[in-house]
């Protein structure tokens, strides 16, 4: 590579670096949106707000906390001139949202130093909503959102009041967050159907089987480009509450699942499969061989008959632990 081409290439990096600490640098205040934190298993940012109740003069500016694949606001950052009615004006968006708030306490949070704190119930749901206040010159600054974003609400407070992105990692909490399947629930109805779908088998995995279940039924949102049928919703669905020992749940589930299965030839086998485990968690191991031992649907063996063979394998071994290993099966459609 001769001189000159290294010199073009140099000089293009330094105003590629330069432009990038240019940004870095940019203050929040002159900026449409900007990343809150820099790290953690959330990525969210904050999305300026152009219509807003709490907003009221060309000093106020309010933003959205938006948290990636999340369909929906977790929450709002503000900054108001300290002028008559504006921490009336905070507080009137917040009561739009949550109810049962408790007294403002003040307390001193890390890099935040003394703020006001209100700790709330989201409307419809025991999920913990809070928020925060903080007075600097002229200026309220404030945060409020679902608990669980509590990491988020705090650096965005924290970014707004330094007019510069702070670092830090967002996480989403599990604890003070308030019943944790009623969280869930509200939480799935943030998200895309996919995503609900991915953080469904997430939860299952983890063993939280009554949050599992919010998201199930999220995925199955009815949407053309929902991941997940109805039917096989409902059977994930039905197994999570079997799982948390739920059994009259869990029937009506499985119920619903039969009605709507269709010819669909994997989720019949799914009901199939999960009914026997759900007979296992009760303890009817008879129940569970007998299970395995009804025929399919008659449109899926149809189906699978016009295609020739089956579209996955009907093999299936269950192993049933009564003081020992009592019996093992195979079973065929």
């Amino acid at each position: 590579m001769s001189r000159t081409a290294i010199a073009i290439a140099a000089g293009i990096t330094a105003l590629a670096a330069g432009t990038a600490s240019s940004w870095a640098a940019t203050p929040l205040s002159v900026r449409d949106s900007w990343r809150i934190g820099n790290a953690g298993t959330s990525f969210c940012s904050a999305q300026s707000l152009t219509v807003d109740k709490a907003l009221t003069g060309m000093f106020d500016s309010g933003y959205a906390i938006t948290c990636r694949d999340a369909a929906l606001s977790v929450g709002k950052l503000y900054k108001l001139r300290d002028s008559k009615g504006a921490s009336a004006r905070i507080a009137s968006d917040r009561d739009d949202r949550a109810t049962s708030c408790g007294a403002a306490h003040r307390d001193n949070v890390p890099n935040l130093g003394p703020v006001d704190i209100v700790d709330c119930k989201l409307k419809g749901a025991e999920v913990g909503y809070r928020a925060y206040r903080a007075k600097r010159g002229t200026m309220i600054y404030a945060a409020q959102g679902l608990a669980g974003y509590d990491s988020a609400l705090q650096l965005g407070l924290r970014s707004l009041i330094a007019d510069q992105q702070v670092k830090g990692d967002i996480s989403i909490a599990t604890t003070g967050i308030g019943d944790p399947a009623a969280f869930a629930r509200v939480q799935a109805g943030t998200l895309a159907p996919d995503k609900a779908l991915e953080e469904a088998y997430r939860r299952n995995n983890a063993g939280s089987y009554a949050e599992a279940a919010e998201f199930f039924a999220a995925a199955s949102s009815g949407s053309r480009d929902a991941p997940l049928s109805r039917s096989e919703a409902l059977v994930n669905e039905a197994l999570q509450k079997s799982n948390l020992g739920r059994f009259a749940e869990a029937d009506s589930l499985f119920a619903k699942a039969a009605e709507a299965v269709g010819s669909d030839p994997i989720v019949a086998r799914r009901l199939r499969n999960y009914r026997t485990i759900h007979d296992l968690n009760q303890g009817n191991f008879k129940a569970a061989l007998t299970e395995l031992d009804k025929p399919l649907p008659k449109a899926v063996i149809e189906l699978e008959n016009s295609n020739g063979k089956p579209e996955i394998s009907a093999l299936l071994q269950v192993f049933v632990v009564k003081g020992g290993l009592e019996a093992g099966h195979d079973r065929s459609a």
